[in-house]
C-alpha cells in the first residue's frame, strides 16, 4: 500500500499484463507520484494512520465516515473529507495541543477507498484503490470484458484482452527500455537523456510513457545528487582531518621545543647540584617537569597517528562510493537485460495467439467490440453521485464506481 505522509511538529502545541505494467510505471515515476501524493484530498471511507510521538494510546489507524469525519480522542469529531494529509495534521495537532503540548503528529493515508467495477465484466465487485489506477487496470482486475454470447464475440473479446495485454508488454519493453539507459548512464557517469520520437502520436499511450521518462530522470537526479552530497560530506570530513593534523603538528614542535629548553635546565641544575650551589629538590622539580612534557608529546604523536588513519579511511570511502555505484549499476543492468529478453519472449507469444484469435473470430472484429465497450465512471461529490463518461485510460479516484457495458445488439456478428 502506498502511503501519503505528512508530518507537524507542535512546539509549544486475469489480465495480468496490465498489473505490472502499473507497477512498472510507479517504479519509473516515484517522484512523480510523492508530489502527487501530497495534495491528495481524502474521501470518505479512505483509512487514515495517524502517529502521535511518545503517545500510543492516540497513534493508529482510523476510518473515515460516510459524511467525511474522523473519531479521534480527546479532540472528537474532526471533519477531514476534502482535506490534504497535511492540512488534517495541522488540525489535529492545534486540537491536541489544547489538551497535551509539544506533540509530533504524523498522518499518512493508510488505506484508500475501494473502488468498484460493474457491468459486463466478468468478475464485478470491490477492489483496493492504487494511485494512478486507470478503468483498464480496474477492468483488468475484474477479470475482464464478459458475457459475450456467440462465439465470434467470445473470440472478440479475447482478441480484445490479447491486445490490451500486448499493449501493456510493450510499455513494459520501453519501461525497462528508459530504466536501462538510465542505469547505463550512471555506470558510465555521463549525463541521462531519453526522448520519446519527434512523430509520436500525443496519446495517452506517449503520456504514461512520458511519466516513466521524466520518473527515471527525477530518479537519476535523486541518486546522482545523493551521490554528491555524500561526496562533499566526506571531502568536509577530509578537510577537517587535515586542520587536526596541522593543529597537532604544530603542538609537537612546540612541545619538542620545549622539551629541549627543559632539558637544558636539568643539565644546568644538575651542574649545580654537583658543586653543591643548588639543591636537589629543585633538580627533582625540574625533571619531572620535563618528563611530564615528554609524555605530553608522546600522546600528541598517538593523537596524530589516530588523525592519519581517520583521514586515510575518509578517503578510501571516498574512492569506493564511484565503484559501489557502479557495480550497483552493473548489477541492475544485468537484471534488466533478463527482464526485456522474458518480455520480448512474451510479446512474440501473445502476437502468435492474436493471429490464432484472429483465424477463430468470425466477421466480429475485436475493433467492432471495442468500439462498443462503454465506460462510465460514478465519482461522489458534494452533491451526490456524478456520472462521467470515460474511456480505458479514464484515471480512477478513491470511491469511484466504474460501470462497463457493451452494446452487442448492435454488433455485426451473428447472435446465438
Amino acid at each position: 500500500m502506498r502511503e501519503t505522509r505528512a508530518a507537524f511538529y507542535i512546539p509549544s502545541m486475469a489480465l495480468k499484463g496490465t498489473s505490472a505494467l502499473i507497477g512498472l510505471l510507479w517504479l519509473g515515476s516515484v517522484a512523480a507520484h510523492a508530489a502527487e501524493a501530497g495534495s491528495y484530498k481524502i474521501n470518505p471511507n479512505d483509512v487514515l494512520q495517524i502517529t502521535v510521538f511518545g503517545q500510543a494510546d492516540l497513534t493508529g489507524q482510523y476510518p473515515v465516515a460516510v459524511d467525511g469525519s474522523l473519531g479521534y480522542p480527546i479532540v472528537g469529531n474532526v471533519a477531514v473529507s476534502g482535506l490534504t494529509p497535511s492540512e488534517v495534521g495541522e488540525r489535529l495537532g492545534k486540537a491536541l495541543a489544547q489538551h497535551i503540548p509539544g506533540l509530533a503528529v504524523t498522518v499518512s493515508i493508510g488505506q484508500y477507498a475501494p473502488v468498484f467495477v460493474l457491468g459486463d465484466i466478468r468478475t464485478p465487485g470491490k477492489y483496493e484503490y492504487r494511485p494512478g489506477m486507470i478503468a483498464l487496470e480496474l477492468l483488468a482486475l475484474g477479470g475482464g470484458a464478459g458475457r459475450g454470447e456467440s462465439p465470434s464475440v467470445t473470440a472478440g473479446m479475447q482478441m480484445i484482452s490479447a491486445q490490451q495485454e500486448y499493449a501493456d508488454v510493450q510499455l513494459q519493453v520501453f519501461a525497462l527500455q528508459v530504466r536501462r539507459a538510465r542505469t547505463e548512464a550512471e555506470l558510465e557517469g555521463h549525463v541521462f537523456e531519453y526522448a520519446l520520437p519527434a512523430t509520436a502520436n500525443q496519446d495517452d499511450g506517449n503520456a504514461l510513457k512520458q511519466r516513466v521518462i521524466d520518473g527515471e530522470k527525477t530518479l537519476f537526479t535523486i541518486r546522482r545528487n545523493t551521490l554528491a552530497a555524500e561526496e562533499r560530506a566526506l571531502g568536509s570530513q577530509v578537510d577537517s582531518f587535515s586542520d587536526e593534523i596541522k593543529t597537532l603538528q604544530a603542538s609537537i614542535r612546540l612541545h619538542n621545543d620545549e622539551i629541549a629548553l627543559l632539558q637544558e635546565n636539568v643539565n644546568s641544575s644538575k651542574t649545580l647540584v654537583d658543586r653543591g650551589l643548588a639543591a636537589k629538590s629543585s633538580l627533582r622539580e625540574m625533571e619531572r617537569e620535563l618528563s611530564s612534557t615528554r609524555r605530553d608529546a608522546l600522546e600528541l604523536g598517538s593523537f596524530l597517528a589516530r588523525a592519519r588513519q581517520n583521514q586515510l579511511a575518509v578517503q578510501q570511502r571516498i574512492a569506493s562510493l564511484g565503484d559501489v555505484r557502479r557495480n550497483e549499476s552493473a548489477a541492475s543492468l544485468q537484471e534488466i537485460d533478463l527482464s526485456l529478453a522474458r518480455m520480448k519472449r512474451k510479446s512474440q507469444s501473445l502476437l502468435e495467439s492474436m493471429a490464432e484469435i484472429a483465424r477463430s473470430s468470425g466477421n466480429v472484429s475485436s475493433s467492432d467490440i471495442a468500439r462498443k465497450m462503454i465506460f462510465t465512471v460514478l465519482r461522489s461529490d458534494n452533491n451526490g453521485y456524478q456520472e462521467i463518461a470515460g474511456n480505458e485510460r479514464t484515471e480512477m479516484k478513491p470511491g469511484d464506481i466504474l460501470r462497463v457495458e457493451f452494446d452487442l445488439s448492435k454488433l455485426s456478428g451473428p447472435r446465438s
